[in-house]
């Protein structure tokens, strides 16, 4: 983001017209007789005329925010609130980072961006990062460079460029702070000092207000952004809120999810991201499902509600039918189609139609054949409730587990570089 200058226009002042009070004075007679309000229509027309534009004027203004331009100075309660939370060294974050960059560069006068980091104070002036050490200095310095290089968002040049090899923030930040002629010397003292510390921490509290705590956490004017990652989307997200001259050239759908007019219709974007580009509506393809339950289902596992929304989200067709494991047919379910635990979900066959089923391999990931249907599978449901106590012991020696034998068996899921990880290991060696 280079530094942009605003010339501005000095004008000879005008001389102000000299209104003279209203008098009323007695007509004299004169050679051409004046009809009584033969000019007062014509006052009326001007008056009217100078409204109607005033009114169209406003009416052409955008009402999420202000006009805006290249150069234009806007107040801050005028710009749009961006708010990243990340990790600077989290691949996700980074993505998010670069792919904001150009907007900036093309909008930036409009925008309030915030960018938070994700972190733990576990003791005082002692930060805990997911991705260690490094990525706490990574913070820090990145933090330090906002600080100090606010500027047309001088920063994000910076950031940018550690972001080219982000494994490595904690010693890049020189060589990059060299390149976008960004003094090595301050950004080091705030570093290394109680400056940097005070910094991470006030952007902690900042992240802990907000409650996120995975990057990228995003928000557009206090709404939770789940768009799309790149440059058009985020440009789109902010452009809901203001009227700037960048937001002429933005065409009307980058992907599918930017089709979403016509609610209860699949919307379908034609030539994504191209000047011609425009949406298409039609009808999404019916799809029933069984929800099978047990009343004696207790806890959050056994709450549907949530998967029941987003399954109507993903297929908007979807139509679900509850049934009791308990009764004639639910018990005709659970043998059809070995099922050990509840809840469980069975779709028809012709969930293969829909447009999410051929244009998301990952949501068809979370689904298993079984016979002429499809059923979730019950790590992507979390279901844990057992239909009976032969499925609960056929289970368990399926896995390997021996009950009654006073040895209690520990499954640990982590990440070899993880710092949190690698204390639990620590922890049970």
């Amino acid at each position: 983001m280079h530094k942009k200058t605003h010339v501005k226009e000095h004008k000879k002042p005008e001389k102000k017209a000299h209104h003279k009070k209203a008098e009323h004075k007695e007509a004299k007679p004169v050679s051409e007789k004046k009809l009584p309000g033969k000019t007062y229509p014509v006052i009326s027309g001007i008056i009217i005329v100078v409204l109607i534009t005033l009114v169209i004027y406003l009416l052409l203004k955008s009402p999420g925010g202000t006009e805006t331009g290249p150069g234009t100075e806007i107040p801050d309660e005028d710009k749009v609130k961006v708010e990243f939370y990340v990790m600077s060294q989290c691949p996700y974050g980074t993505q998010v980072e670069d792919a904001f960059a150009p907007v900036l560069e093309s909008m930036g006068e409009a925008v309030d961006f915030h960018l938070e980091y994700i972190v733990q104070e576990p003791s005082p002036g002692q930060f805990q990062a997911l991705h260690g050490e490094p990525e706490v200095k990574g913070n820090i310095v990145q933090l330090c460079a906002i600080k100090y290089y606010p500027e047309d968002y001088l920063y994000m040049d910076f950031i940018v460029c550690q972001n080219k090899d982000a494994r490595n923030v904690h010693t890049n930040w020189e060589s990059c702070a060299n390149e976008n002629s960004m003094d090595v010397e301050k950004l080091r003292t705030c570093l290394e000092g109680e400056e940097g510390k005070e910094l991470l921490r006030s952007s902690m509290q900042r992240t802990l207000v907000r409650g996120a705590t995975g990057s990228p956490t995003i928000y557009f004017n206090d709404e939770s952004y789940q768009g799309q990652r790149d440059s058009l989307s985020f440009q789109r997200a902010v452009c809901k809120f203001t009227q700037h001259s960048a937001c002429a050239s933005i065409p009307e759908c980058a992907s599918d999810v930017d089709c979403t007019a016509e609610a209860g219709k699949v919307g379908i974007c034609n030539n994504p991201g191209k000047p011609d580009a425009s949406c298409t509506y039609v009808d999404p393809v019916k799809v029933s499902f069984v929800v099978l339950n047990s009343k004696d289902c207790k806890g959050a596992a056994c709450d549907t509600a949530r998967v029941i929304q987003v399954t109507k989200q993903l297929f908007l067709g979807a139509e679900p039918r509850e049934v009791d494991a308990d009764s004639a047919e639910g018990k005709q379910l659970i043998e059809e189609h070995d099922i050990e635990v509840v809840p469980a979900y069975i779709f028809e066959s012709n969930l293969e139609e829909t447009k999410t089923w051929n244009d998301r391999p990952d949501v068809q990931s979370a689904f298993e054949k079984v016979g002429e249907k499809y059923k979730l599978t019950d790590d992507a449901t979390g279901a844990t409730h057992y239909v009976s106590e032969e499925a609960r012991t056929a289970h368990y020696d399926a896995i390997g587990v021996v009950l009654g034998d006073n040895k209690p068996q520990i499954d640990f899921f982590v990440m070899s570089y993880c710092p949190f990880g690698n204390q639990a290991e620590e922890g049970i060696a």
